[in-house]
């Protein structure tokens, strides 16, 4: 299929950050995001290079989170990383453009959530935002501090991060794609390398794989609406999430 390289490297090409033989625990270097309060891309440029003295922050403790300004300075790297991720996977780039952005604009939810953990957002903090915003019912709070918890306990390591972020990035059901057989090969990809490598990396754990695979369920599970408020109040103004991350994406900002 056009697009979709073959062979023994395919994966590494496919996915950067995935490995077959062995885990590399090598993080890769991403361009620090700044807070976002309008969506002019000006604005969030000059803020942007303001910042970048905060780059290797991401991975703040929990004590350095009780400030709400820091706090959203952080949301909004994390959620440039992202981007900036999306942007270095050669089988999403040689997508259609329209496809690209209907993929990111779905799926940033899911991808931002595994980002709190990958990039080290301690679990308290994270439940300490969530026990806070007000704007969310008792349930609402339950169901988003589940999901962080579960996926701190998987101690997942970087290949099944990647993976798993491709499997959620390629999610063939998005209705409006137009090259759907393309990323369902993709998205099938994706979970094979993650049963591959669960399998030589975490032989006796059984299970493993199927829990795995059930995370992307219910990270979709989780409304957007939840994490918007939990995580970006007062961040983006009237501007929307999805809309601030496609203009990002088609831009030289990152």
């Amino acid at each position: 299929m056009k697009g979709i390289p073959h062979g023994p490297n395919s994966g590494r090409a496919l996915f950067p950050g995935a490995v077959t033989l062995q885990v590399s625990c090598t993080r890769p270097r991403h361009r620090a995001p700044s807070r976002r309060e309008r969506l002019g891309l000006d604005e969030l440029r000059a803020r942007l290079d303001r910042h970048r003295a905060y780059t290797d922050a991401v991975r703040l403790c929990a004590a350095s989170l009780v400030q709400q300004d820091v706090f959203q300075e952080v949301m909004a790297r994390l959620l440039f990383t992202i981007v900036t991720w999306v942007r270095q996977v050669p089988a999403f780039l040689v997508l259609p453009q329209a496809d690209q952005t209907s993929l990111l604009t779905s799926a940033w939810k899911e991808l931002f959530l595994l980002g709190l953990v990958q990039w080290g957002l301690s679990l308290e903090a994270a439940a300490r935002m969530v026990d806070t915003c007000r704007s969310l019912s008792r349930e609402e709070r339950e169901k988003l501090g589940d999901i962080m918890t579960r996926l701190r306990q998987l101690n997942l390591d970087p290949t099944e991060f990647t993976c798993l972020k491709a499997i959620l990035l390629f999610g063939a059901d998005v209705r409006t794609l137009t090259e759907r057989k393309q990323v369902e090969a993709l998205q099938e990809q994706a979970q094979l390398m993650l049963t591959e490598h669960v399998q030589l990396v975490h032989p006796r754990q059984a299970v493993r794989v199927g829990r795995l695979l059930l995370l992307p369920a219910k990270l979709q599970a989780i409304p957007s609406g939840i994490v918007e408020r939990t995580f970006f109040r007062g961040l983006v103004g009237a501007a929307s999430i999805p809309k601030l991350i496609a203009n990002i994406l088609h831009s030289d900002i990152v």
